[in-house]
Order: C-alpha cells, then structure tokens, then sequence
C-alpha cells in the first residue's frame, strides 16, 4: 500500500495506526529493532507525525471558524444590500427632481456588483446622508429617518470589522497550510523509509504487516 495516495483522513488515521502497533506489538518491535528501528527511533517518528496531527487539527479548526465568519459575513451584506436598495429606492422617487441629491447621494445608475465598488456607493450614500440635514423631512414623509440610515451605515462598519476578521484568517489559515506541507513531508519520508524496512522485517509475519496496514500482495515478489 502506498499511504501517499490515501485521502488526509485515510492517511492520517493509517499513520496513527502504524506507530500505535508499532510501539505496542513486541514482536513487531522485535522484528524491525534488528534492522535499526529500535523504540526510540519509532518515537522519534511518532513526534514528527504528533506535531503533523496537532497542525492538521488546528487547520480544521481554524477553517471551522473561516466558514462561520463566512457565514455571518454574507447574512450581514445580504441585510446591507437588501435596506440599502430599500432606501435608495425610495430615495430616487423622493429627489427624482433634485439633481444636487442625486450627485450627493449616488443614486443615478446600477449597482455596481464587484464588492469594493458596491461598498463604496453604500457608504457614500450612508455618510453623505449622515452629514447633512437638509433631506431629513422629505424623506421622513415616506418613512425614512435618521435612525434607519445610522442602523444602516453601523451594520456596514460592522460588515467592515467582519471583511478584516475573514482576511486575517484566511492568511493564518495558508500559513497553518504551508507548515503542514512542510511538516507532511517530513512524516511521509520517515514512514516511507520505514514500511520499506518493515516489509522486509516482517516479510514471513504477513499478519504483522497487515496489522501495520501494509498491505502485502499473495504473489511472490523479487
């Protein structure tokens, strides 16, 4: 069995296996000490597959926590999105006639669907709305008022908050990636080595290879 080709699950369960029997099975302890293994060696091994294993399961953690950010990332833009095109809606039938309105507040044109763009156009139209107090009563009239649009422009900051904590994870979670590369192939090299020296130890024992989840072929072999 090649154990490169397994899944990460598959390999990582195999592995686990391999050094659990390893250091508890005496005759298999037997076997590959006369070949240089002894059960220090295979400890030493072990360490380097435990600190793989602590990597691989802080990645999955860390990725758990990436697609619940995620998630509540895409609700709250959603929400955004969703008041933003409310109140621009109204808002264009309120100052259909009032171009200063329309330049202050952005509300000619589509919306733009690239997200840095999108942003832009809602945080223009929120602050600009903010900083004035000349629309308040018209738009009062058609149940638009200050609160809803400081409620608004709060949630896009929080939308704010949410894109820093999704980027800073996405990098710690390449960084955790690219160090379980480097420690996969330590591991991969160690085992490597050893399933070689252990089919030859172990070769009239095909019950102790097995046990290792190395599985042997019935043919004879040169």
């Amino acid at each position: 069995m090649h154990f490169t080709k397994l899944s990460n699950a598959s390999y990582m369960y195999k592995v686990h296996s391999l050094f659990l029997n390893s250091i508890g099975d005496d005759s298999i302890k037997r076997a590959v000490y006369s070949f240089g293994y002894s059960e220090r060696k295979i400890r030493d091994g072990k360490s380097l597959f435990d600190a793989l294993s602590a990597i691989d399961n802080e990645q999955v953690i860390v990725n758990q926590e990436k697609i619940k950010l995620n998630l509540e990332r895409k609700k709250l833009q959603q929400k955004v999105h969703r008041d933003y095109m409310k109140y621009i809606k109204i808002a264009r039938i309120v100052f259909a006639e009032n171009h200063e309105a329309n330049a202050i507040l952005l509300l000619s044109g589509v919306r733009d669907r690239i997200y840095i763009n999108w942003h832009f156009q809602v945080n223009v139209f929120c602050s600009n709305l903010l900083k004035t107090t000349d629309y308040w009563k018209e738009l009062g009239e058609f149940g638009i008022h200050k609160s809803q649009i400081e409620a608004l422009y709060s949630n896009l900051n929080e939308l704010n908050i949410l894109d820093e904590k999704c980027a800073k994870i996405t990098g710690s979670l390449k960084g955790l990636i690219q160090k379980k590369r480097k420690q996969l192939v330590n591991v991969q090299s160690w085992v490597s080595d050893y399933v070689k020296i252990a089919r030859i130890a172990l070769e009239d024992a095909p019950q102790h290879l097995e046990k290792l989840g190395i599985i042997e072929s019935h043919q004879n072999k040169n």
